[in-house]
Order: structure tokens, then C-alpha cells, then sequence
């Protein structure tokens, strides 16, 4: 087990668990989530990244592997504050 892997106890599609934090404009990022089945960004923190009004903080979308993080680096950029990389059984 690497440092900052999680281990699945189920069958979980996405590989990757990102944290995000800070006072950023995500609409971009949103809107190519919104249009790939390769990333899974859960209603809560859907709503908390476009309200554009305060700090986005300790909030979480999982991804399906290196491609997308690639993207979600460009759009996000220093949010970005934890990535783990998920085990499946």
C-alpha cells in the first residue's frame, strides 16, 4: 500500500478520490464534468462549486484515471489539495 491510497472494500468504478479547497471559479470544470461518464462529482459538492460566493472547502469527485486528472489539473490548477489513488478488491 502506497501513501495516499485508499483500499475499496466493493467493486468501484473510478480510480482516483480528489479533495478541493479554495476560492476558484470551477463553472469550467462543472460543465466538463457534467459531460463525461468518466468523472463523478456528487450533487453536494456539485452545488458547493457554483456558488460563487465563499471559500469552497473539504469538498470531493472521484475519476476514472490518469486522463482525467490531467484535465481536471488544468482546470482546477492549486485547488487541488488531496488525490488519492483508490484500491479495488
Amino acid at each position: 500500500l502506497t501513501e495516499n491510497s485508499v483500499i475499496s472494500s466493493l467493486p468501484f468504478d473510478y480510480k482516483v478520490h480528489l479533495r478541493v479547497n479554495g476560492n476558484h471559479d470551477y463553472n469550467g470544470f462543472v460543465t466538463w464534468a457534467e459531460q463525461t461518464e468518466k468523472v463523478r462529482v456528487p450533487a453536494a459538492t456539485k452545488r458547493r462549486l457554483l456558488h460563487d460566493s465563499f471559500y469552497v472547502s473539504n469538498v470531493y469527485f472521484y475519476i476514472t484515471g490518469e486522463k482525467q486528472l490531467t484535465l481536471a489539473r488544468m482546470y482546477l490548477g492549486a485547488s487541488i489539495v488531496k488525490i488519492e489513488k483508490i484500491i479495488n478488491p
